[in-house]
């Protein structure tokens, strides 16, 4: 989930978007995309973001109102595999502009607590692969792209 502030608009400052990044059975990103757009700024506030995630879809919300789904299809078996949560603040890029004069640093990501929880029972265990390597062994994918 994203907010892009920055933007010449100003809309950003009001919109959250939901993402999912793969690749598909062609080999390419479709990167479903979805947003929400919030009377207020995001920053005026703290929001619950979530991301229901089951072994059938996704579901993207902010403070309890879902705005986007995607159901996950066979093409999209890395998504039945183990994963691990990022939170990150990143500053400068094409979609929300470029670092230069006008810049405010320093930038602030706070987080007011992060909650993961599990189907009680759980949904089994993890479909096996094959063979593969952690992102920050070498020869990982990300690695090979470079």
């Amino acid at each position: 989930m994203e907010m892009i502030g920055g933007l010449a608009d100003g809309s950003g400052d009001f919109t959250t978007h939901g993402t999912l990044h793969y690749l598909d059975g062609t080999g390419r990103n479709p990167a479903p995309s979805f947003a929400l757009r919030l009377p207020t700024r995001l920053s005026d506030d703290f929001h619950v973001y979530e991301v229901v995630w089951t072994p059938h879809s996704f579901t993207w919300k902010i403070d309890g109102v879902a705005f986007g789904s995607k159901v996950i299809g066979p093409d999209m078996e890395e998504f039945t595999q183990p994963m691990f949560l990022l939170l990150n603040l990143a500053v400068g890029g094409a979609w929300g502009g470029w670092v230069d004069g006008s810049t405010t640093f320093p930038q602030a990501f706070v987080v007011d607590w992060v909650r993961v929880y599990d189907k009680v029972g759980g949904y089994g265990p993890a479909a096996p692969r094959g063979e593969g390597v952690m992102p920050w062994e070498p020869g990982h994918v990300s690695e090979r792209r470079l």
